[in-house]
């Protein structure tokens, strides 16, 4: 049965803020927030067999294993060292291509907890390591291609001060996830966020 894996996004990303908006009279405690938005570009390890068999794709066109979507994230830093933090990034759109004409088969998204080991490399270059789950959902108009489960993420970044002000930074980050899904493999994103802290 498919889980309602946006209502999960819904009330984890309300129960952050809610936090957030609960403690705003703790300076200690709203000092180690941040949150931010980035883009990312995901490619995906599909079972293309599978997905052309459910999805009645002809051999005759094209799947699209790549697609340019967008991240949402807020965390927690205890100290400069290690860090939470909880992450939705929507891959994005994937299609097929048949003599020039794109149509839509199916849209992946995935919500991230996560630990980070940070490293400050500098004072203005931050670098980290990152393991954490995910839940993610593979969305489709075919009810034979909607599917979801968990999985395990883990991946690297560096957090670059560009702007003069530790409270708002650059993020350059590469992300893995594994799917283990008789359609889905795992997953490589590549993402560029701006991290605001308090």
């Amino acid at each position: 049965m498919k889980k309602p894996l946006h209502t999960h996004i819904k009330l984890a990303l309300l129960l952050l803020i809610t936090s957030i908006s609960s403690q705003a009279s703790a300076e200690h405690f709203k000092k180690k927030m941040y949150f931010g938005a980035g883009v990312s570009n995901t490619r995906l390890q599909i079972n293309e067999q599978s997905i052309r068999s459910a999805g009645g794709v002809s051999a005759q066109s094209s799947l699209q294993n790549s697609q340019t979507g967008f991240s949402i994230f807020s965390g927690f830093r205890f100290d400069d060292y290690l860090s939470v933090e909880l992450t939705y990034i929507d891959f994005g759109n994937y299609n097929t291509q048949t003599n020039g004409l794109k149509n839509e088969l199916f849209s992946v998204d995935s919500l991230y907890l996560t630990s980070a080991l940070n490293y400050p490399v500098s004072q203005n270059i931050n670098s980290y390591i990152k393991l954490g789950f995910s839940e993610w959902q593979m969305d489709s108009k075919n009810l034979a291609l909607q599917e979801d489960g968990t999985g395990l993420v883990y991946g690297a970044g560096v957090d670059i001060n560009l702007y003069g002000s530790s409270r708002r930074t650059l993020k350059i980050e590469w992300l893995h996830q594994s799917f283990d899904d008789v359609f889905l493999s795992d997953s490589d994103s590549i993402s560029a966020s701006i991290v605001f802290s308090f």
